[in-house]
């Protein structure tokens, strides 16, 4: 065999290697580069809620307990707490002489805050296994190093201790929380002998919410008033400019917490989208609480930007959902949409729309901005062809969010 020819298709061969490598380098670093300017997201659906802050009246059906011969110097006491939710029949406050001696009140307090501290832990023993207590003090602490709330913050740390007590008691069979609740129940029963007979006591006439102070707007207007009540009236209701009544002779009050309404005083754009009879969720602000409630009126003046909107509601509340004037959040509407990073949106002929990447190739889809937030909108996942030739975005579209030099139809190597 020939060897100068076989070593002249040998140098054939290895140019001819060198050469589909020299290729095959360049079309890999040029794909490299175009890929590494690519940034692509998969779209995913979300809910976006538009809220609205309120000002907000609450209205319920609730009563001034007063003593006509309460001075400042007489001791009450207040064996249901500051707030608490009653039924009929129970004593929510009773009245004694300035002779009798007040740190009695201040130990029964003392007393009764143990009592129900004792009797959450003994629950908590009695139905909960160690695992599940420990896994219940994980999460709390977890709450507690995520919350700025205060009022949420002492909520926690108050459960936080009766799972540790719950735990200790768990693990130490000498921990006997039968016996403390029994002593502190002579204890209260002592303390209230000693305190004696009151001048006057006040018992609960219904099913609902005590409470210890007043703020003189109780019943400042009743609920049949705001069926017809104007706007100048109502406004100054949510403003705090009706003049309050005195309190001086008050003893607490009573409050139907079953029927409420509320009072808002909002801008006239967003009263246009609420209308008699629909429902809507009402976030409070008192206690982050989420209630349905139905619009009764929606109140506006042609001379004023503000309108004044009555919600009403037939579910009960809680003692801290309940204040006279707190801030509201009022949901106008929801709209399910794709979260599209704010980056990815582009402009093309007046049109919003996106660029995805179908295949290697780039193609631009139309959208409707329905909401957004920080770095994000929302995009509307009900839009349909409108006949401009641009299709809408599509579920499965991967969104490319960066890109050089994109434009409709340019393929992707």
């Amino acid at each position: 065999m020939d060897l100068t020819y076989i070593k002249k298709i040998g140098s054939y061969v290895l140019v001819t290697l060198l050469a589909l490598a020299l290729i095959a380098s360049l079309v890999y670093h040029s794909f490299r580069k175009l890929t590494s300017d690519l940034e692509l997201t998969f779209l995913t659906l979300e809910t976006h809620l538009n809220t609205v802050e309120m000002s907000a009246f609450m209205l319920t059906s609730e009563k001034a307990l007063e003593y006509p011969q309460y001075t400042n110097g007489m001791v009450i006491d207040h064996p249901m707490g500051d707030r608490s939710l009653v039924s009929v029949g129970d004593t929510v406050a009773g009245v004694y002489s300035d002779s009798v001696d007040k740190s009695l009140v201040v130990r029964l307090d003392d007393a009764r805050r143990r009592l129900e501290f004792y009797e959450a832990v003994a629950l908590c023993v009695a139905r909960q296994s160690v695992d599940s207590i420990s896994e219940k003090i994980r999460k709390c602490e977890k709450s507690i190093s995520e919350t700025d709330d205060l009022g949420r913050l002492a909520e926690l740390r108050s459960e936080l201790k009766v799972l540790l007590s719950a735990h200790s008691a768990k693990m130490d069979a000498s921990v006997g929380y039968t016996e403390l609740i029994k002593e502190c129940q002579s204890e209260i029963s002592s303390l209230n002998a000693e305190l004696g007979i009151a001048k006057k006591k006040f018992t609960s006439d219904l099913n609902g919410g005590y409470f210890s102070s007043c703020d003189g707007y109780e019943g400042i207007v009743s609920s049949g008033e705001l069926e017809s009540a104007d706007f100048s009236l109502l406004r100054d209701l949510v403003n705090g400019k009706l003049d309050p009544k005195s309190t001086d002779k008050s003893i607490g009050k009573l409050v139907d917490m079953n029927t409420w309404k509320l009072v808002c005083l909002t801008d006239k754009q967003s009263s246009l989208r609420l209308f008699d009879g629909t429902k809507v969720n009402v976030t409070l602000g008192n206690s982050g609480s989420v209630y349905k409630l139905t619009v009764e009126r929606v109140i506006a003046e042609r001379n004023s930007d503000d309108a004044v909107i009555i919600l009403s509601c037939g579910q009960m509340i809680s003692c801290d959902d309940y204040a006279h004037f707190q801030n509201v959040f009022v949901e106008l509407e929801s709209k399910e949409g794709y979260k599209i990073p704010i980056d990815a949106v582009r402009y093309e002929n007046g049109i919003a729309g996106v660029f995805v990447l179908r295949g290697s190739k780039v193609i631009y889809r139309r959208i409707e901005i329905v909401g957004g937030g920080d770095g994000y909108v929302i995009a509307s996942a009900n839009l349909k062809n409108d006949g401009s030739g641009i299709s809408p975005l599509n579920r499965y579209d991967r969104v490319i969010v960066r890109g050089h030099d994109l434009y409709d139809g340019k393929v992707i190597v």
